[in-house]
């Protein structure tokens, strides 16, 4: 049996554009400190969600990380286990971490952006952005 308008529209709802206001300065600043820097304000990106609220919430934070000027990007290697996907979830949210380095003066919270783990010398490195 074919399904009919009224049980599809049932079923379905019709997509919504959410937009993030683009800062010119920040846009320049950006370009003329990363040369290499790809501006995509103008590319969507197709993502799905149960409202527009949500969907909102993660492109503001999307677009405050894409936005910073000279972001914290840094790989640490560490020789403790870091169990991210057991005793740290990764979901519903990526694992965020206060970072301390006096070395540096660094001492901010940054997103996990990947995790490897070397078999041989039981050695852990993840990867973070800020």
């Amino acid at each position: 049996m074919a399904a009919t308008p009224a049980d599809i529209a049932k079923y379905t709802t019709d997509g919504v554009v959410v937009t993030s206001p683009t800062n010119p300065a920040v846009s320049a600043a950006i370009a003329a400190d990363h040369i290499d820097a790809i501006n995509g304000a103008d590319r969507e990106i197709e993502m799905f969600f149960d409202s527009a609220a949500d969907a909102q919430v993660l492109l503001d934070e999307r677009f405050a990380y894409l936005s910073k000027i000279n972001p914290v990007h840094v790989g640490i290697e560490v020789e403790e286990a870091i169990d991210i996907g057991g005793v740290i979830p990764v979901a519903p949210n990526v694992p965020t971490f206060r970072v301390v380095d006096d070395a540096i003066n660094l001492d901010t919270l940054v997103r996990t952006r990947a995790y490897a783990q070397d078999m041989n010398t039981d050695r852990f490195s993840v990867e973070v952005l800020a």
